[in-house]
């Protein structure tokens, strides 16, 4: 426990933090281990049962030995490595006296933000939210891919308002403005008052634009998007419709096969 040297009152912040960090580093590790285990037996397998002229040919993809690992203890994990660092930082530095460094504040702020993050991990295990996880874990990934060949395009339609407008416009006076009105834009925030910044001095310029971006990003991307999710979400839902019915389908065979034993003289 810290002790302020002028008033002598304790200060347990970071004691409860950095406990609880270290057990979730624990239980984190002990779950990667049992994954490490798992690539292991499977790599077993291979040796002893594949035949030796297909064995040259098997080999594991990346892709195939990250099925192995847990996205969501990875995630644990991360955020526990982040608090326990920033706990113990802030008992190293000047008996945790000393202002909060900008380093601290980020590790604490991104730790704090992955726990939370990793609390979906819990809606798995309730068939009521299967569903929600299943969605994020497809629909995630395919949104990050096609958001990799739209931000060239949202950069390009930055930089040319900067260099066109910025001179006018201060909507437009630096490229993180730039940015910031763009995507105010694309929110159907301040559409009016963007075309009202820049039209009087480029006219016919300011149209096409604002008309090319608006019709591109709101009703292209923004769509795309949607599309993604949406059938992401109804792929998710049959999957997770089918493994209720085996569920279903195995505790009535488990119930038949428990009459079927008590009715037995």
């Amino acid at each position: 426990m810290l002790r302020d040297p002028d008033t002598g009152s304790g200060n347990e912040s970071f004691d409860t933090p950095l406990l609880a960090a270290e057990f979730s580093v624990m239980l984190n590790a002990t779950s990667n281990d049992g994954t490490g285990a798992a690539t292991n037996e499977a790599r077993a397998f291979q040796d002893n049962f594949v035949p030796d002229l297909a064995r040259g040919k098997l080999r594991f993809a990346w892709r195939d030995r990250l099925r192995f690992f847990n996205f969501w203890f990875v995630l644990a994990s991360l955020a526990a490595v982040l608090n326990s660092g920033q706990a113990i930082a802030r008992l190293v530095r000047s008996n945790g006296l000393a202002p909060v460094s900008t380093g601290e504040k980020f590790a604490a702020g991104l730790g704090c933000g992955l726990i939370w993050v990793n609390s979906v991990s819990f809606l798995a295990h309730k068939s009521q939210y299967l569903t929600i996880v299943l969605t994020l874990n497809r629909a995630l990934p395919r949104v990050a891919r096609f958001l990799m060949g739209v931000v060239p395009i949202l950069l390009a339609y930055a930089l040319f308002g900067m260099i066109f407008f910025g001179d006018h416009a201060e909507r437009f006076g630096s490229f993180g403005m730039s940015m910031i009105t763009l995507f105010s834009v694309l929110n159907g925030d301040v559409i009016r008052e963007t075309f009202m910044d820049i039209v009087s001095a480029y006219p016919v310029m300011t149209q096409i634009y604002l008309y090319t971006f608006i019709s591109l990003f709101m009703y292209v991307v923004l769509n795309v998007f949607i599309a993604i999710v949406e059938e992401s979400f109804f792929s998710t839902r049959a999957v997770a419709r089918s493994l209720e019915t085996f569920a279903k389908q195995v505790k009535i065979k488990r119930k038949e096969t428990m009459l079927g034993a008590a009715m037995r003289p």
